[in-house]
């Protein structure tokens, strides 16, 4: 019997123990609950902060004004619809007025915009008044583009060429470049003003697959049975979750007036198909997928309101393009407005096609919304400890007096 009552003393010595050392951590849940609060709270900011600043792209009215002191600029975007005749290596065409951008449109809208920015100029800037000579903006600057695959290979100098490689091309007018900072490994972007229209750009992912080198400027490519002259390399920063959208897939950069003219010769409509040509004023089948615009703003979120006046039968009730305020989309209203109801914008941007910088955009959206609860958990963590430790400071204070 002795020896039960020592192993009865020794369990219960044990339970008296592990009570004490509970009693000790949850006497100290209120430091733990401020402490990870804090850590993880922190942690998430920087995050956030992070992730905020990894879509340059969504700030290129902020660089286009940085040296304009006396006045704001808003980047603003357009996201039209099109028809595929033959699948993703065909250009999208026009499809109906109110949900598809043509050529046409865009003389139209930059005609429109021009007078609203010359409606507000003054001084020096109100004597010259217009769209350029050459019908590019004056003031402001734009950009549109369409996007599809295509094979392309390198073009050697005996007139042989490589085994084709598919690639994604972004076929760009406008100033393309001011819309999209980007980093250049060598030469340059396509002027705005063309040039040559065969004279192509190349992203990093493609000179290294193609050439194992980003020291490529003046080799031939051939895209489209036409050859094409590298004039610049360059990469996208994929900062963030931006890597887990296309951005590093190999990619090519071309004029728009390229593919519009192969597309009149017939080039990509090889099955005879006809469908969702016969744009009104042009002679041109193809859809703007993406117009993007950087307005002066004399008022926040001006630049946006006269976009959505100037686009041709647009329709707020019944909106069938998705129109996007760049500058401020990042803000914490601006998120929650993108997010909520969960599931009800996803829904409604399904009916689009979107261009790798926009998908970088939604994906970065959808992560900061992440981040935002998160911190709001950690904040609420941090206001209930503080209300748990104050409760015990009191509680002591009350048993020592």
């Amino acid at each position: 019997m002795l020896i039960f009552d020592k192993l009865k003393d020794f369990i219960k010595g044990i339970k008296e123990d592990n009570s004490k050392a509970w009693k000790r951590i949850v006497s100290g849940a209120a430091f733990w609950v401020i402490v990870s609060s804090v850590l993880i709270g922190s942690y998430t900011c920087y995050n956030f902060y992070t992730l905020k600043n990894a879509c340059k792209d969504q700030f290129a009215a902020e660089y286009w004004g940085s040296s304009n002191e006396e006045k704001d600029y808003g980047k603003v975007s357009v996201f039209a619809r099109g028809i595929r005749v033959n699948g993703e290596f065909t250009p999208a065409h026009y499809q109906e007025a109110g949900s598809s951008l043509s050529l046409a449109d865009i003389t139209s809208m930059r005609n429109t915009l021009q007078g609203v920015v010359d409606s507000f100029a003054t001084g020096a800037d109100s004597k010259n008044k217009g769209l350029n000579s050459d019908g590019t903006p004056r003031g402001w600057e734009d950009c549109y583009s369409t996007f599809l695959k295509a094979s392309i290979c390198e073009k050697k100098i005996d007139g042989t060429t490589t085994d084709p490689v598919d690639i994604e091309v972004v076929a760009v007018g406008g100033n393309f470049s001011a819309c999209h900072p980007m980093e250049y490994l060598s030469g340059g972007f396509l002027p705005e003003l063309v040039i040559d229209n065969n004279q192509i750009v190349i992203n990093d992912v493609l000179a290294w697959r193609l050439y194992r080198s980003y020291d490529v400027l003046g080799e031939n490519l051939m895209m489209w049975g036409e050859t094409f002259t590298i004039i610049g390399v360059v990469r996208v920063k994929d900062d963030g979750v931006v890597n887990k959208s296309d951005v590093n897939d190999a990619r090519a950069y071309c004029y728009f007036s390229v593919v519009d003219k192969l597309d009149a010769t017939g080039y990509f409509n090889q099955s005879g198909n006809d469908e969702g040509s016969g744009i009104a004023g042009t002679s041109s089948k193809l859809a703007v997928n993406c117009y993007e615009v950087i307005l002066p703003e004399s008022v926040r979120g001006v630049a946006y309101t006269d976009v959505l006046a100037a686009l041709p039968s647009y329709s707020g009730n019944d909106p069938k393009m998705y129109v996007v305020r760049n500058t401020g989309r990042f803000g914490l209203l601006k998120i929650y407005d993108h997010m909520m109801p969960i599931g009800e914008e996803s829904k409604k941007l399904a009916e689009y096609e979107f261009p790798f910088w926009e998908d970088a955009a939604q994906i970065t959206t959808q992560f900061m919304f992440i981040d935002m609860c998160i911190i709001l958990v950690c904040a609420i963590g941090l206001f209930a400890g503080i209300i748990m430790a104050s409760l015990k400071y009191y509680s002591n204070k009350q048993k020592n007096t």
